[in-house]
């Protein structure tokens, strides 16, 4: 006899509550989570349906609930993820993902079609710093998925920050972890936060030249009372390609001038980068010029915490003649150099830390510049002449040859 799964509602509780056999025969009432009666049928039916498998000894889920889960998978993996990164699902998690879905839903009830339309509501909608200019209140979503004031319920403007194609592949993917972690655990039957990427904007980085980067570490050294080495931090992320984190980490000691290496620190654990693997990089003359020109500080850093710097950047730019300057821009020139000099695929992928040659694709740029000087080393092979024997004539390739 198949288990039955009762519907009711509570008069202290706007929401819709299941009533599910328990293993000892006694019934168990839970949330739903759902205010609509036809979503928690639907609901209702998944249970019945997991009660009939377990009984015919198909795999099931277990049920636990998103608040549940999300806690449990966010303490597993503090020790592992960076501090920061983990902060960053941790606040998506509570502020995003729990809200949309509510904290009682049961895991194994949250399907692909929920996730593609929770993914579609997250382009575009306003960053969670924006305040709107008539109350200063947050902006939540309106009628015809729009974002209106949570006050007075003014649209948002064109003004307002909005979050980007990429931030979302980025924080989805991070569910896309959570939700392989819930299949392992059996807390859910399949995936439903494995979703397809949105495009990203393919724009490339300004070309930069020798005269561009010259103004720009002249502008950051002539910054008015400014302490921190600016100048000596570009240089250095142009020469190794590290990253603002790798950069701030580095110590000392991870240094040594005699291999003219540097160990990278990622993670909260020396020496390993942000797969959690060990990684170093070769340093450059120039670059151990830059360190031993650098005054040593007492906590043994490099550089140390990188302060910010956004009016040294816009003053940068302006010499340059650039809309913008950013630190992160060295890694492009690093591994873009790093290909022109002839370097091989594997060599850039080394030099930058990346384990799939699509992001080492990605930092490595030709500009016009760089197609100018190559079409004109293939103009001037072509005005060679042939190569001819001591008869003066072309000689014949072989065959097989």
């Amino acid at each position: 006899m198949r288990a039955r799964v009762r519907l009711f509602r509570r008069s202290d509780s706007p929401y819709w509550y299941l009533e599910i056999p328990g293993p000892d025969g006694r019934p168990v009432k839970e949330s739903t989570g759902l205010r609509d009666k036809g979503a928690a049928e639907v609901l209702r039916a998944a249970r019945e349906l997991d009660l009939a498998r377990g009984a015919a000894g198909i795999p099931t889920a277990a049920s636990v609930t998103l608040l549940d889960a999300t806690a449990e998978y966010l303490a597993e993996r503090e020790p592992d993820l960076a501090s920061k990164w983990w902060g960053t699902v941790k606040g998506f998690v509570r502020l995003q993902v729990i809200p949309a879905f509510g904290e009682t839903r049961v895991v194994s009830t949250i399907l692909s079609a929920d996730v593609a339309r929770f993914r579609a509501g997250q382009v575009a909608r306003p960053d969670l710093r924006c305040r709107s200019r008539c109350c200063r209140r947050q902006f939540v979503p309106g009628k015809a998925a729009a974002w209106v004031c949570e006050s007075c319920s003014a649209p948002a403007g064109d003004d307002v920050k909005r979050i980007e194609p990429t931030t979302v592949n980025r924080l989805l993917w991070a569910m896309g972890a959570f939700g392989s972690w819930c299949v392992e655990r059996r807390y859910h039957l399949e995936n439903p936060w494995s979703q397809p990427s949105f495009a990203e904007n393919g724009e490339q980085p300004p070309p930069i030249g020798e005269e561009e980067l010259a103004r720009i570490f002249a502008a950051l050294e002539s910054r008015p009372r400014s302490r921190f080495p600016w100048r000596q931090l570009f240089e250095f992320a142009r020469e190794t390609g590290l990253r603002r984190g790798e950069l701030a980490r580095l110590a000392r000691r991870d240094l040594h001038e005699a291999d003219r290496l540097a160990y990278v620190v990622s993670s909260n654990r020396r020496g390993l980068n942000k797969a959690r693997k060990t990684r170093e990089v070769a340093l450059t003359r120039r670059a151990l010029e830059i360190v031993r020109a650098l005054p040593r500080r007492m906590d043994g850093l490099v550089f140390g915490p990188i302060p910010d710097a956004r009016r040294a950047f816009r003053a940068a730019a302006q010499a340059a003649g650039m809309e913008r300057v950013w630190l992160h821009l060295m890694r492009h020139v690093g591994a873009t150099e790093t290909g022109r000099v002839g370097a091989s695929l594997a060599d850039i992928m080394r030099f930058g830390g990346w384990a799939s040659p699509r992001m080492a694709t990605r930092y490595t740029h030709s500009d016009h510049r760089r197609q100018l000087e190559i079409q004109d080393r293939r103009e001037a092979a072509r005005a060679q002449p042939a190569p001819t024997d001591d008869r003066g004539q072309t000689p014949k390739r072989k065959e097989g040859a």
